[in-house]
């Protein structure tokens, strides 16, 4: 949805670019930050050669967010929009793919479990 309203935003249609960003930086917060940590430590130890993508994908969607944090620019909001749009898709169509065809039944259940809701349940438990 962030990134949907991003290009929106960035198009004109709906929210301005100040309002979008304004909750870009407060979502990333709350929820886009750990998420993005209880991916690396449930789903990166298992995703063999693809953690490398998942873990450069989220440095740079982060380093979209550092430069909405440090100016207000409809630029930086689309990069960080289709950036954050091409991570989702990549997830659905190579990352899941690939968990799903090499991991069993009872791990995909147990990642599963712990990446539910925003994955702060996880802290206790190992991969």
């Amino acid at each position: 949805m962030l990134a949907r309203l991003a290009r929106w935003a960035c198009a004109g249609r709906r929210s301005t670019v100040s309002e979008v960003r304004t909750r870009v930086l407060r979502e990333w917060s709350a929820l886009l930050e750990p998420h993005f940590a209880a991916e690396e430590r449930w789903l990166a130890p298992h995703a063999g050669l693809l953690s490398a993508s998942l873990l450069a994908q989220h440095r740079a969607i982060e380093a979209h967010v550092a430069e909405l944090r440090a100016t207000e620019d409809a630029a930086h909001l689309a990069a960080f929009g289709l950036a954050l749009d091409e991570h989702v898709r990549w997830e659905e169509h190579v990352l899941f793919p690939a968990l799903e065809a090499s991991l069993d039944a009872a791990t995909l259940t147990r990642i599963g479990e712990f990446l539910d809701g925003d994955g702060r349940g996880a802290t206790c438990a190992l991969p």
